[in-house]
This record gives C-alpha cells, structure tokens and sequence, in this order.
C-alpha cells in the first residue's frame, strides 16, 4: 500500500511537471504565418558564422507544416543567436528562389525585422540566450 501511495505521489509530481502550460527550459521557437498545410518547416538556431546558411547544429523539422507550431530546443550553450524559418512548401531539400535571387518559398528570422530588397542581418534577427527559458516567435512570409 505504501508503495503504490508513493509511485502515485511521485507520478503525479512528474505529470505537473511536464504539464502542458510549462515551458521547458531551453529556447521554444513559436512559428505563425503558415498559409498552406504543405511541405517541411524546417527551423534553424543559428550563431552568427552559420546564420543564413543550412545550419544544421541547432535543427528541427517538421513534416505537414501547420499554423501555429511550437520547437523546442534542449541543450544549448548560452549565446546570441538568430533564428531561421523555411517552409520546403516543394519538399526538394533546398530554399528555392526566383530568377533574381529572391525567396520563392515562405521564410522568416527572429525579431521579425523588415527589410525589403535585402536578406536580413544577423544584427536584426539576433536575440541573446543566457540558459534561461525563452520564446522566440518567427512570422514567416
């Protein structure tokens, strides 16, 4: 009987832990702006050499892309750092552009800046984690 009271004790302790309105520790990218449920999301924690590039250290991916959807990244080394969005709405594997350069599928970074006839700078999509919890949102256009 004690046994049993203790296991419950301690699941139920476990339960409210992990519950839904808790953030885990560790940087959760929150992505809004999916107009159509197709493609990959793929999403990339980037440090400032690898930002706008495939950065693949910090990288989640997300088949049936969907409005909104939430990553979670664990483990990571306190840092400033931009976040980059891509919807393969094709599912090719690449960020396709048009004839002149431009983006031909949704993307967006971190901090949301506008810019227009220029990709964004590390500068304006940068945030600084410092190990603690936090929410970046990432509207994709």
């Amino acid at each position: 009987m004690f046994r049993s009271a203790l296991l419950l004790a301690l699941l139920s302790t476990t339960l409210t832990a992990f519950g839904k309105d808790k953030d885990p520790a560790g940087i959760t990218v929150v992505v809004s702006g999916v107009r159509q449920a197709k493609g990959t999301l793929r999403v990339n924690l980037c440090p400032e050499a690898e930002f706008l590039t495939p950065c693949k250290r910090y990288e989640k991916r997300r088949v049936r892309a969907a409005e909104p959807m939430r990553f979670v990244f664990d483990a990571v080394v306190p840092g400033d750092y931009a976040v980059q969005v891509i919807q393969d709405a094709n599912d090719n594997g690449r960020f396709d552009k048009d004839v002149y350069g431009a983006p031909a599928e949704p993307n967006g970074v971190s901090q949301n800046p506008k810019v227009a006839m220029r990709p964004p700078t590390f500068s304006e999509a940068k945030f600084h984690f410092d190990g603690s919890p936090i929410v970046v949102h990432v509207h994709i256009k």
